[in-house]
């Protein structure tokens, strides 16, 4: 029999603390639910709560850290805003008392409104500045700066940022606003780098390609443009191939080698031969990058 299989060896990451910062649902979700099938401690981190819930009553720091117990690890659900220093502040302190840190997952992002996504210039609204500015990338910023203390206490840790779109002198984001937040975020990426050059740390960035989330990866319309979702899912990846690429990363010997990159989720899977749950692989722009296949 043929057809695509999932390939997937989670490694041993039993005794690992990780904080997904940004878990409530999407590709922090299912990062923090892989970390927690490799064993891992997951300190799981959003602003919604099941007493205070923000978007959908499911997607809170509770039910995410549940699927981490669940799939073998150990999950601790903090609510935290991570545009606040004081939640910020108070979520390491309660980390560092619990015993340290070996992985940041920094995944806080806003888009501003869906209104004029692809808008020029000179039309776009100053609300997506402050989403992804102001929310976005301070939140990297903030987290970053609370949790490097503990990483570089750990003799082996990784700070390890998601960002949806690439940028550079080929590929433009779909408005001035995210092509910019992304540059800002792989500067920032790359300064860390070549900071922590002589410690412990390792700081790099993983583009997610287009994922299956609430939001449809890139906020596709499906009507208005036109394209069945058993087309759209043919041509995306599930927000886990995410979370594998991350736990893969982690347990590789020569991570610290990696540090200042930034690398395609997909690229990943072939380099260390996974998959996605559905036994493929794609690259950012949907394409197919290899299949595994039944023997």
């Amino acid at each position: 029999m043929s057809g695509h299989a999932d390939r997937w060896d989670p490694p041993h990451l039993t005794g690992t603390t990780a904080c997904v910062a940004g878990a409530t649902y999407g590709v922090g979700r299912a990062i923090a639910e892989v970390l927690g099938q490799c064993g891992a401690t997951v300190y799981v981190t959003g602003r919604s709560t099941r007493t205070r819930s923000t978007k959908d009553p499911s997607w809170t720091v509770e039910h995410t850290a549940e699927l981490v117990d669940a799939g073998g690890g150990r999950g601790v659900p903090v609510q935290t805003d991570h545009t606040s220093e004081n939640d910020v502040r108070s979520l390491f302190e309660h980390i560092e008392g619990d015993g340290g840190l070996d992985l940041l997952v920094n995944n806080v992002w806003q888009w501003g409104p869906p209104e004029k996504y692809e808008a020029p210039t000179w039309e776009q609204p100053l609300s997506r500045w402050d989403a992804m500015f102001g929310v976005g990338v301070r939140a990297q910023f903030l987290t970053a700066r609370y949790a490097i203390p503990l990483l570089l206490a750990s003799p082996r840790s990784l700070i390890v940022s998601t960002q949806e779109r690439p940028g550079d002198a080929e590929h433009f984001g779909q408005n001035i606003v995210v092509d910019s937040a992304a540059i800002a975020m792989q500067r920032m990426i790359e300064h860390l780098a070549n900071e922590l050059a002589d410690t412990s740390v390792t700081a790099m960035l993983l583009y997610l390609g287009w994922v299956r989330t609430v939001n449809r990866g890139m906020g596709i319309d499906l009507d208005a443009s036109g394209i069945s979702y058993a087309d759209f899912e043919a041509v995306t990846q599930s927000p886990y191939l995410t979370g594998r690429a991350v736990a893969a990363l982690f347990a590789d010997q020569q991570l610290k080698a990696r540090s200042g990159t930034t690398l395609d989720v997909g690229h990943v899977a072939l380099q260390f031969g996974f998959t996605d749950i559905d036994g493929r692989v794609r690259d950012y722009s949907g394409n197919e990058l290899a299949q595994n296949t039944d023997l």
